[in-house]
């Protein structure tokens, strides 16, 4: 009191006072601040709770799994100061709580922060927030955070700010005045800063100065907020990684709770097993019982040995059925993230990736490497530089070399010198580089050193830029077929019993001296030679003592003719020779040495006699006949009959002039063309029989002129007049017209066999001939196209293999068949069979006649025969003139045969009654007449 009355102790009092006041105010602010601030906290941890707590219920409470929901709640009270949670349902009925009496009700939410609240302690906040999914409200979660700490904050403070406040007053007002000044300064700096990060401005700063309290609670600060907003960017980068990763691998989630049974997937695993992610909710057991049957124990046993803790990770592939019904193939794998007290696992998280597109490939490539190792063709595999990786296991059983003797090694048909010579391997180069491919046959060497002939196809393969990354080869040995092929050429050209030339050769040769006989002016001489009393020889002393005979007659003909000259072998104990360079006289001389050479005797040392021939020959002279060389052969062949009818044992020649006099009247194309017109050309049916069961096959029809003069003349008199001529095809055209007429005409008499024609190559390549055909089959369409065969000769397409094989396919398109006529007098070429579409090969009569005492021809029978099973062709023997040849055809496996002693070419009008009749016990055993060769032509 005595202070107060002195002017020091007013001044001092007052300014006790005024620091008083200053210091109230300025603790009395910050505690404001501080509870500013800690209120705000305190709203925004109620704020960020609620969508946290909001996305963890709203699953469990869409699916009404409450027990979840109360383990949530359970989880969660006690947590972030929370103190008690409640859960009600859409209707508004609590579902579940925690941390509140069951039979007290849960208090109402506060409409506005404040810590005089109204509960007891006044140191709660209780909230209320709705439970959403998709904008659609599921219930409402109400829960209350703990306000003590704020409230105790705030006392503390208060009863600090006493203390200091008193301790102040004791303290000069001008270290008091400096020191609320300097506090004042720095705790509105920390207001200031921690209303920014209340703001979310997680990189604001204090500046922190000195080492005291201030300075280390704003250095605290500081680290606080930098720590806070690394945890955040780090926490966002780990979701957006995850993301991009199960998006990246096309990857499906799944989460599983052991101890509820459930299993969590995310929408890319529901979109696999096409159920509607958020409508479906498997459990442990459903899907076990979705796993295909076959896979279930091994999916199971690998998810056991994980959850025991024997394997790292789990893994299994496995087919799991698809909503639609259809089994998918999946690959699981995972790992248990969380185990309890006892080491049991309680929770398996892991992902799921579609491998049906895998397994598919899978299943492709077991059945590539299938054909690869069980083809019947060697198979190679090489790298662009020709170095062979893998070959299979015909390769081996085909060359010799096994699979480690070649892997490696370079292709010697690219690189290095093997069977194909180097212009076989440019034209392979050649052709990969320009079109991928090359097919063709080449000769190569075996392991042993054996020549074989193969057909080889080569590809090139590219890679998506189009560089060549591999070539496959893929071949066949053909040598047995090349062998075979060989065979039959030398047998369509040799005469097997005496090594000379046959009729085919003889042609060549007899053209090539017609050729040069052009080209130098001399003579060619054509003469037939026939054997008199060679069949007596063979009756006395069998048929092999006959074949000694005939060699030892052409080894004569050999030694006596100059290298220039050609004997050959027409067949039985008929030969040709072909003279060149005859000067005037000179066939004359040999020919009388030939009779004379032919006449002398024949040992028999088997029989201990001799044996005597002689011989009729006939002889044409050309250019003195100008005719070609089949015309040659048959003029030689009417002088050697008028050599034997002048008494044999001699030669006679031919007259042209005595000739032309003769064939002068009908020998016109404008006759022939006359013939058409007057109808004097007729057609005549000579059927065909299969030879096994009897039955007729079929017809082929035959052209015939009946000649008003001279009767029934053979196509071989009056075709070669037109032949190449626009009349052919006009014939030709009249020909196939009438034959599908008659196919008409016997359809309706119940008659279904085919008829089959020959075209000439000249027709056949006309453009408009598959269209003249689709023409004519519209006129009769009950005609079924099959029965119509059209014949051809293997010449038809040595000027254009691939145009005819293209004309040939349209026709056949169409559904007419083809057939190769006279096969095996021609070029009789492998080539023709592989490259023509036909359905029969017809063997020539010259071949049928004679087989019975030829041993060359029946070879040469045989050899087609077996050709013809090769190629999967029926084959039809022309010229069956005797039951014997009927039977012996049998034994050789020949399908079908025609001639003479089955029946005549014979009228359409007479058909209908000769199939009335026909049984194969009728067969015709009368010999066939002169000339029937011709007739059935």
């Amino acid at each position: 009191m005595h202070l107060v009355k002195t002017v020091r102790g007013r001044l001092l009092l007052a300014a006790l006072l005024v620091e008083a006041v200053m210091l109230a105010l300025l603790i009395g602010n910050s505690v404001r601040l501080l509870y500013d601030s800690l209120s705000d906290q305190a709203k925004r941890h109620a704020e960020q709770m609620s969508p946290i707590l909001n996305a963890a219920l709203m699953a469990p409470l869409a699916q009404r799994d409450y027990a979840t929901v109360r383990a949530i709640l359970d989880e969660s009270r006690g947590k972030n100061g929370i103190l008690y949670l409640a859960v009600s349902d859409s209707r508004g009925v609590t579902v579940a709580r925690s941390g509140w009496p069951a039979g007290q009700p849960l208090p109402e939410p506060d409409a506005s922060f404040t810590l005089d609240d109204k509960d007891e302690g006044g140191s709660r906040y209780d909230v209320d927030t709705p439970i959403t999914l998709y904008g659609q409200k599921l219930g409402s979660l109400r829960f209350g955070l703990d306000l003590s700490h704020i409230v105790a904050a705030r006392e503390s403070l208060i009863s600090q700010g006493v203390l200091i406040a008193l301790g102040e007053i004791m303290l000069s007002a001008g270290l008091l005045t400096f020191l609320g000044l300097y506090l004042t300064r720095q705790l509105s700096e920390l207001t200031r800063a921690s209303e920014a990060v209340a703001r979310g401005q997680l990189a604001s700063r204090l500046v922190a100065e000195g080492d005291d309290e201030i300075g280390r609670l704003g250095r605290a600060f500081n680290a606080m907020s930098r720590a806070i907003r690394d945890r955040l960017d780090a926490l966002h980068a780990s979701e957006q990684r995850l993301n991009l990763a199960l998006d990246g691998g096309e990857l499906g989630l799944w989460d599983t709770d052991f101890r509820t049974g459930k299993i969590t997937i995310n929408p890319r695993c529901a979109a696999m097993l096409g159920e509607t992610h958020g409508q479906f909710h498997p459990d442990v057991k459903d899907w076990e019982a979705r796993v295909h049957p076959e896979d279930r124990h091994h999916m199971r046993y690998a998810a056991v040995e994980h959850l025991k803790g024997h394997t790292a990770m789990f893994e299994s592939e496995f087919r799991i059925r698809h909503h639609d019904g259809h089994w998918v193939w999946l690959l699981s794998r995972g790992k248990v993230v969380e185990r309890n007290s006892q080491s049991r696992a309680v929770r398996l998280i892991g992902t799921l990736l579609d491998i049906n597109e895998r397994k598919s490939t899978e299943a492709r490539l077991r059945l590539l490497a299938s054909v690869f190792r069980y083809a019947q063709e060697g198979i190679m595999i090489t790298d662009a530089d020709g170095r062979i990786l893998e070959v299979n296991r015909a390769y081996h059983d085909i060359t010799g070399y096994s699979r480690a003797a070649v892997v490696g090694q370079p292709s010697d048909l690219l690189h290095e010198e093997g069977g194909a010579d180097e212009a076989i391997r440019q034209t392979m180069r050649h052709a990969l580089h320009s079109h991928g491919h090359w097919s063709g046959e080449i000769v190569n060497r075996r392991a042993n050193g054996e020549l074989f002939h193969e057909h080889l196809s080569l590809t090139s393969v590219h890679d998506a830029g189009g560089q060549i990354v591999n070539y496959i080869g893929i071949f066949t040995d053909i040598s047995q077929i090349k062998a075979q092929q060989e065979k039959l050429e030398r047998l369509a050209r040799y005469d097997m019993l005496t090594g000379l030339p046959n009729r085919t050769l003889l042609a060549d040769r007899l053209s090539t001296a017609i050729a040069l006989t052009r080209r130098t002016g001399e003579r060619t001489g054509v003469a037939l030679i026939d054997l008199d009393g060679f069949k007596t020889i063979n009756d006395t002393y069998g048929h092999e003592t006959g074949d000694l005979v005939l060699k030892e007659v052409a080894q004569r003909l050999t030694r006596h003719i100059r290298d220039t000259d050609t004997a050959a072998r027409l067949g039985g104990d008929e030969f040709v020779l072909v003279l060149t360079g005859l000067r005037p006289g000179d066939e004359a001389h040999v020919l009388d040495k030939i009779l004379a050479v032919l006449a002398e005797p024949y040992p028999l040392e088997a029989f201990g006699s001799v044996a005597h021939l002689s011989a009729s020959i006939g002889l044409t002279l050309y250019p003195d006949d100008t005719a070609d060389a089949d015309a040659l052969l048959r003029h030689a062949d009417q002088a050697m009959y008028s050599a034997k009818q002048q008494g044999r044992n001699r030669w006679h020649a031919f007259d042209p002039d005595i000739d032309r006099h003769v064939r002068a009247r009908f020998e016109s194309r404008d006759r022939v063309s006359e013939a058409l017109q007057n109808r004097e050309l007729v057609l005549y049916y000579q059927p065909k029989v299969d030879l096994a069961l009897g039955k007729v096959t079929g017809m082929e029809a035959l052209l015939r002129w009946q000649h008003p003069e001279r009767g029934l003349v053979t196509p071989g008199e009056f075709l070669p007049l037109i032949e190449g001529s626009e009349f052919e095809v006009e014939l030709s055209r009249w020909v196939i017209r009438n034959v599908v007429e008659q196919l008409h005409c016997w359809n309706q008499q119940g008659l279904t066999f085919h008829i089959s024609a020959n075209v000439p190559g000249q027709h056949l390549q006309s453009p408009d001939f598959v269209q003249q055909l689709e023409n004519l089959f519209k006129l009769y369409p009950d005609v079924p196209r099959e029965r119509l065969e059209l014949e051809i000769l293997e010449t038809v397409a040595l000027g254009d293999m691939e145009g005819v094989s293209r004309q040939m396919d349209d026709c056949r398109t169409l559904g007419v068949r083809f057939a190769l006529d006279d096969f095996g007098t021609g070029y009789a070429s492998l080539e023709y069979l592989r490259r023509l579409p036909v359905d029969v090969i017809k063997i020539d009569q010259t071949f049928v006649r004679d087989m019975l005492d030829d041993v060359n021809d029946l070879a040469i029978v045989e050899g087609i025969i077996a050709l013809s099973r090769a190629f999967r062709r029926q084959v039809v023997a022309e010229g069956v003139e005797s039951q014997a040849h009927y039977l012996r055809l049998q034994e050789l496996g020949c399908a079908v045969g025609q001639g003479y002693t089955i029946a005549r070419p014979m009228p359409a009008a007479q058909v209908p009654t000769w199939l009335a009749n026909w049984q194969p016990q009728t067969l015709n055993t009368q010999p066939a007449p002169s000339g029937v060769a011709e007739l059935n032509t």
